[in-house]
């Protein structure tokens, strides 16, 4: 009877923090995409052509926030 007991409580703390994993995987994605940004401000003419961006499409997309 303990062990079911235990089985259950340990069955519902799994559910429950399936929603703050994806809120914690949305942050973190957030984040990266941020440093992501920002590092474009950071690169030179020649290693933007590479990636197939000009100094305008980078700095406009270095400005832009999280959610958009």
């Amino acid at each position: 009877m303990v062990m079911k007991m235990f089985s259950l409580t340990q069955r519902k703390n799994v559910s429950a923090s399936v929603p703050v994993l994806r809120l914690l995987r949305v942050v973190t994605t957030q984040i990266q995409m941020h440093r992501s940004r920002q590092a474009l401000k950071h690169l030179d003419t020649h290693l933007l052509k590479d990636i197939g961006l000009t100094e305008f499409e980078a700095a406009s997309e270095s400005q832009r926030q999280i959610w958009s």
